[in-house]
């Protein structure tokens, strides 16, 4: 299993551990439906929106199954019924939560973009620590993107430091690019900083 797949898993697990009473252990029918939710690209804040709306705790994630496969559906399709579109931002609303939406509706459906500006929303709106929406957006939005867009933005970061990269150890200086390459394609696409 790949570094993404076992994280995938870890965040619903971790969602329901909290939702629950005492830790959580995924049974053979909760591993199997998150391990088909990874494949189909069910982003796992969606998965926690869910489990946030319940109001009995879940104990397994076979206990939202159904109302996970119909809101991926809604989601992939575009099939939202007019009370279910999430409200536009207004000029009063601001934060996370607002900058979200509006790079949420700028993003074109059903793209990998979209599907990640979305798990993040559902991850605000659940109140998940700016820390582990930062950990996720490190890791998820390198994938959302072409690899020329992530390679344009790295060559751009490498130019604006070419004046202190002899300054610099090697090491220090990939991780500056990283970074730089980061915070480039997150302005771009819109997506504010969490902490």
């Amino acid at each position: 299993m790949d570094r993404a797949v076992r994280q995938y898993v870890r965040q619903l697990e971790d969602a329901l551990a909290r939702r629950s009473e005492g830790p959580r252990v995924f049974t053979q029918r909760d591993y199997r439906l998150a391990l088909r939710w990874c494949r189909e690209g069910v982003p796992a804040g969606l998965i926690r929106e869910i489990l946030d709306r319940r109001r009995t705790g879940a104990r397994s994630l076979s206990q939202i199954a159904t109302r996970v496969d119909e809101s991926w559906n809604t989601v992939r399709t575009g099939e939202l019924q007019d009370g279910d579109r999430p409200p536009a931002p207004t000029a009063e609303s601001e934060g996370p939560e607002a900058e979200l939406l509006a790079a949420s509706a700028a993003a074109p459906p059903a793209s990998r973009m979209r599907i990640l500006l979305e798990s993040l929303l559902a991850a605000v709106r659940a109140g998940d620590p700016p820390e582990q929406l930062e950990r996720m957006l490190e890791a998820d939005l390198p994938e959302t993107v072409t690899t020329e867009q992530l390679r344009q933005a790295e060559e751009e970061t490498r130019h604006s430091l070419e004046r202190h990269k002899d300054r610099m150890p090697p090491e220090a200086l990939r991780e500056t690019v990283r970074k730089g390459a980061l915070a480039r394609l997150r302005r771009a696409a819109g997506i504010p900083r969490f902490r």
